[in-house]
């Protein structure tokens, strides 16, 4: 009867203290007379009841925005570009996440949203670099380059972007946004 008791209290101290040291562990093992200890399952570090914004579970983190989704409509000189491959890279924490979309015949894109959810969160600045470029007439033009400096979804764009036109004619320009850093050919309103 004894046994038993001990046994269910060491499961119960080790079940409350997951971050058990090893010498606490080889004391219970020892005081308790238990041959081995068995950490809990891993569902035990996971917190269930820790749910973000978006009311999805997560761990501890609210999700990071590496890059917004948008719409827009690609141009050579005023006419739309049909079935052009635009091509994102987007790189955080040396991680490098990419993706291609088709331009429809009027030209027009659509890119997702690229979410991450980290574990640890940033001991520094939040920085996501982000490209977008095409292959056209055998050669590779950059339309997008940034650094994106806030999590925050449609940071890099200031607000929501409405009419987006990336015409390849135009020059890159840097608009003066405060959550990135954008060298791009594209134009839009808020």
């Amino acid at each position: 009867m004894n046994s038993q008791v001990n046994q269910v209290l060491a499961e119960h101290r080790w079940k409350s203290m997951p971050e058990i040291s090893r010498y606490h562990r080889l004391s219970l093992q020892k005081n308790f007379n238990i041959a081995e200890l068995k950490p809990p399952p891993i569902a035990y570090y996971i917190s269930i009841f820790n749910y973000s914004r978006d009311q999805t579970m997560g761990f501890f983190l609210d999700k990071k925005c590496l890059f917004s989704g948008f719409s827009g409509v690609l141009l050579d000189k005023g006419s739309p570009l049909a079935h052009v491959e635009l091509y994102r890279k987007v790189e955080y924490r040396d991680k490098l996440y990419e993706d291609k979309v088709i331009t429809n015949k009027e030209g027009r894109f659509t890119f997702k949203s690229v979410w991450y959810r980290p574990l640890i969160d940033d001991i520094d600045q939040f920085s996501a670099h982000q490209d977008i470029f095409i292959n056209y007439k055998n050669s590779e033009i950059w339309i997008w380059s940034a650094g994106k400096l806030s999590p925050h979804e449609f940071a890099e764009f200031g607000a929501i972007p409405i009419n987006l036109v990336c015409d390849i004619s135009n020059e890159m320009d840097g608009p003066n946004l405060t959550g990135a850093t954008v060298a791009t050919m594209c134009k839009w309103e808020i």
